[in-house]
Formats: structure tokens, sequence, C-alpha cells
């Protein structure tokens, strides 16, 4: 009696070879498929990476214009004019000038010496 093991077995159908193949096949569509979302995230993330170094660079700018802005208002000749032109203030001759001395220079008020709670 003889026994046929061909007719229901997947070799008989599809050889040997023809699986590797195809199991290749299979893998090397899935890698070109993730090799090419690799490098459209790479892209992706270095557009981002250029929006924020062009951000950053228009920030410090900025920055830089505040600062010299910040200088130019804080000059003291800007401040005294302020003070003349806008709020009328004057120096006083020296007769209106009082000069205050401390008068209990042993006695300083001192937090440290403060006993009250």
């Amino acid at each position: 009696m003889v026994i046929d093991n061909s007719v229901g077995a997947p070799e008989a159908v599809f050889p040997k070879g023809f699986m590797v193949m195809s199991a290749l096949w299979v893998a090397l569509v899935i890698s070109g498929t993730a090799l090419t979302y690799c490098k459209y995230m790479s892209r992706d993330r270095i557009a981002q990476l250029q929006a924020l170094y062009a951000e950053r660079d228009e920030l410090q700018v900025e920055w830089t214009q505040l600062m010299l802005e910040q200088s130019t208002w804080g000059a003291l000749n800007r401040v005294e004019q302020y003070a003349v032109d806008v709020l009328g203030m004057h120096t006083p001759s020296a007769a209106d000038m009082i000069i205050v001395s401390n008068y209990n220079r042993g006695h300083e008020y001192s937090a440290r010496n403060d006993n009250r709670k």
C-alpha cells in the first residue's frame, strides 16, 4: 500500500523556494515602507526645527531691541528731562536744601534686636 503525502501538503502547491522568496518580498515591502515613513518623519522634524530656529532668531532680535529701548528710557538725562518737562520738578537751590543728620548714632534700629512680636 502506497500513501501519497504530496497531495495535501503545502510544498506541493507552493515550492519551498517560493515561500522563502514570498517572505523576503513581504519583508522588503515592509522595510521599504518603514524607511519611507522614517525619512518623511525626519524631514518633518527638520522642518519644525528650522521653524523654531527662525522663531528663536526673531525673538532674539526683538529682545535686543527691547533692551536697547529700556536703556534709552532709563537713561538718567531722559528721566531728568521727563521730571522737568512733564512733572514740573526742578533742582532746589542751596537755600531750600535741609541736611538731616543722625542725632542718635549709637542707637540705630536693627531688626535683629527688635523683640516686639
